[in-house]
């Protein structure tokens, strides 16, 4: 197979049964021309957008832009779980808290959605626990709509607003060079293993100490008190290695998490730059051959010394992934 971009030939590296496409991020649309043994030749055109002008779409995809408004209230206090209950019984009763849960958010939400003055908002409106999800055509996506929703942030009945861009393709392909980052924004990191579930995962953030790290697990374990007592205690255990000895020379950064469609894909770090007080972490995902039909998913919990943190007044953070291309 033959990949060409505006009709030059771009590489394909492979390495133990992986690959991946590597070619500078255009700044205009492109044109990738796919050629494959004994087929007739396929075209696809991408788009390059986002506001930075850094994610590329296929031009025939439909995307859409959603702002995600995280709301400022507590779940609906957990029930008390009889000792010695059956595993039948206490299955009934989580169900029966998830639903009554679900509704007491619903509810929340919908007023919250009234206060704020989104009501007129409701038919892009899709519910969340906690989280309302305002769903618009890229074509919608006003400056306006932009300033009108990033403004909630700061109402004390919103914790955070987050935009992002839904499609149902592959779409993050970034060049360093659009992030203004080089060689001399490289900052020293450790990746530290969390093994934990999906569910019982503490929020994305920067956590400067013990105090603030201990304070959003002991929040998550309060939050999770529905579940046995032994889930509780690996809750715990997984988030012990954030100790006191820990804070005394790192902070730590949860950052989120990279997925893709088969578990034999790797996924890790390729570098992590600091600039402007902002952490930018850079993830490749290099391709399987073939695969499970498991999903590959990776978490990063980034220690960064303490020092550095002082020095480059660090505040802010994000997850980019790089020449992460689409198979094509």
């Amino acid at each position: 197979m033959i990949i060409l971009v505006n009709d030059i030939e771009i590489s394909k590296s492979i390495n133990n049964g992986t690959w991946k496409y590597n070619f500078p991020m255009p700044n205009e649309d492109i044109v990738i021309k796919i050629n494959l043994i004994q087929l007739n030749e396929n075209e696809k055109i991408y788009k390059v957008y986002n506001e930075n002008n850094l994610i590329l779409i296929e031009q025939n995809s439909n995307p859409s832009i959603s702002y995600n408004v995280h709301f400022n209230y507590s779940y609906l206090p957990a029930p008390s779980i009889p000792s010695g209950v059956d595993s039948e019984t206490l299955k009934m009763i989580i169900e029966d808290y998830n639903n009554r849960n679900n509704e007491y958010c619903q509810k929340n939400n919908l007023e919250l959605i009234n206060e704020l003055g989104l009501e007129s908002y409701l038919d892009y409106y899709v519910m969340g626990i906690k989280v309302a999800k305002f769903v618009f055509d890229i074509s919608e996506d006003t400056p306006e709509i932009k300033d009108m929703f990033y403004s909630l942030s700061e109402s004390d009945k919103v914790t955070k607003v987050i935009k992002k861009i839904d499609s149902d393709i592959n779409k993050a392909i970034v060049n360093i060079d659009f992030l203004g980052l080089s060689n001399d924004n490289i900052i020293n990191y450790e990746k530290v293993d969390v093994n934990i579930s999906n569910i019982f995962l503490i929020d994305k953030g920067i956590y400067d100490s013990y105090e603030k790290i201990q304070n959003e697990v002991d929040k998550l374990i309060k939050n999770s008190s529905n579940y046995p007592e032994e889930t509780l205690l690996s809750i715990a255990n997984a988030y012990s290695i954030f100790n006191e000895e820990f804070f005394e020379k790192n902070i730590l950064l949860y950052c989120g998490a990279s997925r893709s469609a088969t578990g034999s894909d790797k996924h890790y770090i390729s570098n992590t730059y600091v600039k402007d007080g902002k952490i930018s972490v850079i993830v490749e995902i290099d391709y399987a051959n073939g695969g499970t039909f498991n999903v590959a998913e990776e978490h990063y919990f980034i220690a960064i010394s303490k020092d550095d943190y002082i020095k480059y007044n660090i505040n802010e953070f994000e997850l980019r992934f790089i020449y992460s291309v689409p198979r094509l």
